[in-house]
């Protein structure tokens, strides 16, 4: 009975020394990578609460191209786009205030899809008096340039 009981206990420390180290909190793997891309969600939620177009841009990778999910071009957001398209979005908006939940990254060499779970409060004063929010799950996809995690679609 000892001796099983010393065997089970070598194969239990045996096992969780060969699991990988978890990012605390969640089920993902603590690694250079995925400490930096969470570093670079920080940093967007950071910048959309700040409404800082220069933030979020330097966030942004050269080759951004986001299609909305629709096949139509109208609502493609290309990089060339973002120095227009990103100051009229934050500037619709106040009291802005965003809570981002990290599910999963997964890292493939120089490319990622960070999934989290976010949520938002803000307030449109041209549109309504009261504060609205969203919350869903959303997809970012990145890319490695130069040993810096940048974002090619999901703004």
């Amino acid at each position: 009975m000892f001796a099983r009981s010393m065997l089970i206990a070598a194969l239990a420390l045996t096992a969780s020394a060969c699991a990988p180290k978890l990012i605390p909190g969640t089920e993902i793997e603590d690694t250079e990578d995925t400490q930096a891309i969470i570093a670079l969600l920080n940093a967007y939620r950071t910048a959309l609460e700040d409404r800082d177009t220069e933030k979020i841009l330097s966030l942004v990778a050269d080759s951004y191209r986001d299609t909305a999910g629709t096949r139509t071009p109208e609502d493609d957001l290309e990089y060339r786009d973002l120095r227009e398209k990103v100051p009229q979005m934050l500037n619709q908006l106040e009291d802005v205030q965003v809570d981002l939940s990290v599910r999963r990254i997964d890292v493939n060499k120089d490319t990622a899809v960070a999934t989290f779970h976010y949520s938002t409060k803000y307030r449109m004063p041209q549109l309504k008096t009261r504060a609205t929010g969203d919350s869903d799950i959303h997809q970012m996809r990145l890319v490695k340039q130069g040993g810096t995690w940048k974002i090619t679609s999901g703004l």
